[in-house]
């Protein structure tokens, strides 16, 4: 990884650990998963300089910052989505001249592609409502999801956070998850404070 590369991830982990120090005090303040994204994408749009544009491989400025970007499955189809990700835009291709321009890929349905991606985030949320069947499985879905990309992409760095109102699991129980999946950056989060109604 380059070290550009090294410092979006350094960003992306601070950013990370302030929004999750942010919900373990108040946890009522995040409505949604889609919420918890915002926190993040913000404090990265900020903190990261990622509103310094760079300029693609076709000619285009454009933020490393993104959100829902696609990646591909073990079938090669696009059925990958990341909450987040921090791409090199030196490598990547918006297609502003239609097809690919260098001839070596068939121009993709999603109307970009990139060669280097330095770190993907997946984010669950349980807002109260999920018990923790549903909650282990939900995020184990997210879990695996991750672990099959990085066995396509392995030089990547893989984030997947869970925040919790329940407040679930252990410490014995989460450190069984980072177990079976150790080149992933488990973050666990509960409210710090047992409150009415959580």
């Amino acid at each position: 990884m380059t070290r550009q590369g090294d410092r979006y991830v350094g960003v992306l982990q601070d950013c990370i650990r302030e929004t999750v120090s942010e919900f373990e005090k108040n946890p009522f303040n995040f409505l949604s998963e889609d919420d918890v994204k915002c926190h993040i994408f913000m404090k990265l749009w900020k903190k990261g300089n990622f509103d310094k544009f760079e300029r693609t491989e076709d000619g285009q400025e454009v933020s490393a910052l993104h959100s829902e970007v696609t990646y591909f499955d073990e079938r090669h189809e696009l059925n990958i989505h990341a909450d987040i990700s921090i791409i090199s835009p030196q490598q990547t291709d918006v297609y502003s001249r239609g097809r690919r321009h260098k001839g070596s890929g068939a121009e993709l349905s999603k109307q970009y592609e990139f060669r280097e991606s330095f770190a993907v985030v997946e984010i669950k949320y349980n807002r109260g409502a999920w018990g923790k069947g549903n909650t282990i499985k939900y995020w184990t879905k997210d879990l695996e999801k991750l672990q099959n990309l990085q066995e396509r992409i392995p030089d990547m760095h893989y984030f997947s956070i869970l925040l919790d109102k329940k407040g679930h699991f252990s410490s014995d129980e989460l450190g069984q998850i980072r177990q079976n999946y150790p080149r992933i950056s488990v973050i666990y989060a509960k409210p710090t404070l047992r409150r009415q109604n959580c």
